[in-house]
């Protein structure tokens, strides 16, 4: 860490919400198709429209659940063993052509808001994790399934079940990902929290509608917190997401760091990307890598959206990006990154 660098908010400025949604998944490179699957699934698989399921058949099925289409996941990494990887899958209400991407299409055949929604490994009947990141019921849901199987061994199948009235949802981002959190409220278990700020300044935080929200007001000092994950992580190939926005910033005279994304390694050795406020109607990011910061102006923003982005691919090299209202994006190679690390974020 760079001792130097200013507390989260160093003049002047208020922060309406810093509101976050956090993922940390296995990020792998694979093709996906999908294939309808008629009643008996030792048939040979056809592109006819999805049969009812028969109750005589006396194979692998989900039981009660009376659809489901296949999932094949071809691996193009070569041999090396990968498992617990997450895929991501976009499921259609309505009808359409489940061909050789992550869309798949139900014809109607599932609940208006997929809380029927179920994925099982190749034998058909093993649950596998999933999350629910969005839905707009009778269109469409997008879905996060971790993958138990071994895909350097080659080509995975999974299956998707729909079609029960009585189902509730089984959505968990907890039991999908290595870390998940969408902050329905503040787990201690998960964060430990740092208060910064004295004398003249005001803030605070909540979590409210799914998010955690950060509120700061501050004439001269400091004034804001830190959030450190509790837990460690030593995965060497992973995708971390982040999604922030903020409001009401003092944009002409504000001064600090409000919305900042770190991994800190285990030698206390930070690698991420920070916005800050510069006054005079300027914002500034930066990203933070092997003890050097580079940044890069835009314009000023009183209010915008952010996804910060952090893609591993191996112990030392490191593609950053943040999208949204702002853009950056970098791949660097960090130099003695040790592991494990934690995530911090900035407020």
């Amino acid at each position: 860490m760079n001792s130097g660098r200013a507390k989260p908010n160093d003049r002047r400025v208020l922060i309406k919400s810093f509101a976050v949604t956090l993922i940390l998944l296995l990020s792998i490179g694979v093709q996906t198709s999908w294939m309808k699957e008629v009643s008996n699934p030792s048939s040979q698989i056809v592109s006819s429209p999805v049969e009812e399921y028969a109750p005589s058949y006396g194979g692998s099925w989900l039981d009660p659940w009376e659809f489901r289409q296949r999932h094949t996941i071809q691996s193009s990494l070569g041999s090396d063993p990968i498992p617990d990887y997450q895929i991501h899958i976009t499921v259609h209400f309505g009808s359409g052509s489940s061909g050789a991407s992550e869309h798949v299409y139900l014809n109607g055949y599932c609940e208006p808001d997929f809380s029927d929604i179920r994925f099982t490994d190749d034998d058909g009947i093993t649950l596998l994790d999933h999350w629910r990141e969005s839905s707009v019921s009778g269109d469409y849901a997008t879905y996060w399934v971790e993958v138990k199987d071994d895909l350097g061994g080659g080509d995975q199948e999974v299956y998707i079940y729909y079609g029960n009235d009585q189902a509730a949802t089984a959505s968990d981002g907890d039991a999908t990902f290595p870390f998940f959190d969408d902050f329905s409220f503040l787990d201690v278990g998960k964060w430990a929290v740092t208060e910064y700020g004295a004398g003249t300044e005001t803030h605070s935080y909540d979590v409210s509608g799914g998010e955690l929200h950060v509120h700061a007001e501050s004439n001269s000092v400091s004034s804001g917190y830190r959030f450190d994950t509790i837990q460690t992580f030593a995965n060497t190939d992973f995708h971390l997401t982040i999604k922030g926005r903020w409001a009401n910033l003092d944009w002409s005279r504000g001064g600090g760091n409000f919305q900042t994304l770190e991994l800190i390694d285990a030698e206390s050795q930070s690698t991420g990307i920070i916005v800050r406020l510069r006054g005079s109607n300027w914002l500034t990011t930066f990203r933070y890598l092997d003890g050097s910061w580079t940044d890069l102006y835009q314009p000023e923003y009183s209010a915008g959206n952010t996804e910060f982005n952090c893609f591993v691919s191996d112990s030392t090299s490191f593609d950053m990006e943040l999208t949204e209202t702002l853009s950056l994006s970098y791949a660097g190679t960090v130099s003695g990154f040790h592991y494990p690390f934690s995530i911090r974020l900035w407020a």
